[in-house]
């Protein structure tokens, strides 16, 4: 077996007789499960001294993969400084994600409970049908949840649900827009958009006018840290304020009022 690079070339040695090709959708710390207990994954020709070349532009395998990608960034590559999902471990259990082929109100969902035995997936992944940059938000989203959940194990579960949301959501667009640079994910209810507006220096998302956005120059790492050991918006607002020298930060309560 063998890891693929990104353009989905791999080699391994030298196999006698006829070779099976077989996709799977996992790394180390994740594996993508085709719903509930399947493993995701592709099961290509028998061929003797033979290449398979495969493109995967649509179906299950179109979602599967563009989990994966998703997972792999927030897992293995660049991330803002950001703190990593929960890792394989002696001690913990392989990320299983629930690739589900059905239209759901909601993209997606995290219960750290479902999945603590490593047995049933952590977290679901909804509607295929969406476009790519959708799914991978969504997995980033999820996976944001996770994140949160294992740097603040005991605050996260009395958290608000308007807190743990709106975090995501700023993960989510962040993290998603370096591969998709002009992702932005809807905001309503709890899902807010509070972090991209500490982050940035736009007044507007189209042609509505965001109320107190006058803050900006706040790094992703920087709200994280502030959310350590936090389970309310107001106590989170305030860390921001203490920890950080931030020329905007007095427009901090109106922003936080306005979300």
């Amino acid at each position: 077996n063998g890891i693929s690079s990104s353009t989905g070339y791999f080699q391994t040695s030298r196999v006698r007789g006829h070779a099976r090709y077989i996709i799977q959708w996992e790394r180390y710390h994740y594996s993508i499960r085709s719903g509930t207990f399947g493993q995701a994954e592709l099961r290509g020709p028998k061929w003797k001294k033979r290449d398979w070349n495969h493109d995967i532009n649509s179906g299950a395998h179109l979602f599967y993969g563009t989990i994966h990608r998703g997972a792999h960034h927030y897992y293995y590559k660049d991330i803002k400084g950001l703190r990593r999902p929960p890792l394989n471990s002696t001690l913990a259990t392989q990320m299983k994600i629930g690739a589900y082929n059905e239209t759901s109100a909601t993209n997606g969902n995290y219960n750290c409970q479902r999945g603590m035995l490593g047995i049933l997936p952590a977290i679901k992944i909804y509607n295929p049908q969406n476009n790519s940059s959708e799914i991978y938000g969504t997995t980033i989203h999820e996976l944001a949840h996770a994140s949160h959940k294992k740097m603040n194990f005991f605050a996260y579960g009395t958290s608000s649900s308007l807190l743990k949301e709106s975090w995501a959501r700023g993960v989510q667009r962040e993290l998603t827009r370096m591969t998709y640079s002009s992702y932005t994910p809807s905001y309503f209810g709890n899902y807010t958009g509070v972090v991209q507006d500490m982050i940035d220096s736009d007044l507007y998302y189209g042609n509505t006018f965001i109320v107190g956005d006058n803050v900006s120059g706040y790094t992703i790492r920087q709200l994280e840290d502030a959310l350590y050991n936090k389970n309310t918006w107001s106590l989170w607002r305030d860390n921001i304020k203490n920890l950080y020298n931030n020329g905007t930060e007095n427009n901090l309560d109106l922003l936080f009022n306005y979300w």
